[in-house]
């Protein structure tokens, strides 16, 4: 999971040096590609459960890919890639607040950490 990632925001950066909209829809392609993929070799059945927050789900995935996308164009790889990963703060804090979710102190102290070195590799 983590070379995949890595390997997207090499390929991202590329993308966005030619047209933004351009490398926005061609990342739409093969996204089609892998879902189509991945459901005919998992054999799982699509129902509409859970269909309103999947949807917006991806709609704010690809809106910020969008922004990832624009902010590659205009900063390092090096800046921006550590930067989108803030999504993970953000992911943890509503998981706190809206799914009623705790934390160890373990756990708090790592998010703070993973924060930190996020921050650090930004400089």
């Amino acid at each position: 999971m983590i070379a995949v990632w890595g390997t997207q925001g090499i390929l991202l950066k590329l993308a966005a040096r030619a047209n933004m909209l351009s490398a926005l829809v061609f990342i739409g392609f093969g996204s089609l590609i892998a879902f189509a993929l991945i459901a005919a070799l998992s054999g799982v059945e699509i129902r509409g459960e859970g269909a309103i927050p999947a949807i917006l789900a991806g709609f704010l995935g690809v809106l910020g890919l969008a922004l990832y996308v624009y902010t590659l164009r205009t900063a390092k790889v090096s800046i921006a890639a550590p930067l989108a990963q803030l999504n993970v703060a953000v992911t943890v804090l509503l998981g706190v607040l809206l799914l009623g979710e705790q934390l160890k102190l373990t756990q708090a102290v790592g998010v703070v950490l993973a924060l930190i070195a996020i921050f650090l590799l930004a400089l």
